[in-house]
């Protein structure tokens, strides 16, 4: 069984785009209960953000279109439609957003991208029970460390979960993102 840790140093990369017209952090990286599931805890890959079915959803940076997935595609069997894009940081090195159960795609591979270039539409496709985006970050390689043990990525495998939180690299940059305010009774 795979063992997930959070970094402790996340790399720095460049400033990112919020993903989403909404803000609203339905379900947060890491450890969580899964209600819907039986009570069952889980490690949860990246954060979603709960949404309007069909609001657009946009590329966080500058990058080129990794993949494009339709539903029940192996590489992600329970995700939906999916769209994979790879960026890079100031270092060279490359880093993968990953946008999941979305209704529409409006890129194709190898397509490039640039920070806040609208990809596609939220939505429900795959195995969820409401529109969100189901948003994730990897470091170094596209595969999740679960495909990597598997073998399903000889070429790009790194030995290592690959996930980073996003809500750390969304907010430690200059981003289009929400304004919290806390009041006080």
């Amino acid at each position: 069984m795979p063992t997930h840790e959070v970094k402790a140093d996340p790399p720095a990369i460049a400033p990112l785009t919020w993903p989403a017209v909404s803000t609203l952090t339905t379900s947060p990286f890491g450890p969580r209960l899964k209600v819907s599931d039986a009570d069952r805890f889980d490690w949860h890959q990246g954060i979603d953000i709960g949404g309007t079915n069909g609001e657009n959803i946009y590329s966080i940076a500058d990058g080129t279109v990794d993949g494009v997935y339709t539903e029940g595609s192996p590489q992600y069997p329970d995700g939906g439609n999916v769209i994979r894009v790879r960026h890079y940081d100031d270092n060279a090195d490359r880093y993968y957003s990953v946008y999941m159960h979305l209704k529409t795609m409006a890129v194709a591979k190898d397509d490039p991208v640039n920070a806040g270039d609208v990809i596609g539409t939220m939505g429900q496709s795959g195995d969820t029970t409401f529109d969100h985006l189901h948003f994730e970050l990897r470091e170094l390689t596209s595969c999740s460390l679960e495909s990597q043990n598997g073998g399903g990525c000889p070429t790009s495998a790194t030995g290592e979960d690959p996930h980073m939180n996003p809500i750390e690299h969304l907010f430690a940059s200059d981003v289009i993102a929400p304004t919290v305010s806390v009041e006080s009774f």
